[in-house]
Formats: structure tokens, sequence, C-alpha cells
């Protein structure tokens, strides 16, 4: 999972939908940047991002609170579900 500060013990994917559109399947990317944060247990984020680094350090805090708490699992369509698996299977 990346932190809030900067530091991470997770990993980042760059992922171009036109590029990797077997990848991403049914998912309708409709916005973006988009952003996907996940582990191999749950999302703690999926859905548009403005580009500013401020707004990603929030969601970045919010998605380690979440990690760290283990609070509600974040409700997401099963093309998301389905997305987060085959990036999972593909590392």
């Amino acid at each position: 999972m990346f932190t809030a500060e900067g530091g991470s013990d997770g990993s980042a994917q760059w992922i171009d939908i036109e590029n990797e559109s077997d990848l991403i399947g049914n998912c309708d990317v409709e916005r973006f940047p988009t952003l996907l944060v996940f582990d191999a247990e749950r999302v703690y984020f999926a859905g548009p991002l403005r580009p500013d680094a401020s707004t990603l350090r929030r969601v970045l805090a919010s998605c380690e609170e979440r990690a760290r708490d283990r609070g509600p699992a974040l409700e997401v369509p099963q093309e998301i579900r389905s997305l987060v698996r085959r990036i999972l299977d593909r590392e």
C-alpha cells in the first residue's frame, strides 16, 4: 500500500486502457485520470481523481486508514473485482 507521506510497501502500475484493453475487460472508464487502490483482499478506492497531489494524498491517507482499521469493505461492481484479479494474476 502506498502511504500518504509518499512511502510505499506496495507497487504502482500505469495501465493504458487503449493498449491493454484485454486486461481492462468490461470496465468502462469514462473519466480520467482514474485511480484503483487495492490489495489482494479488498478494494480501497476506485474512481476518477482530480490530477492534484494533495487530493491524491488525501485519498491514499483514507485508503491507509481503511486498510489499517479493517473498516467496512468498499462496494465495487463485479467488473472492478474482476479487473483486480486480472492485475494480481499478471504480477
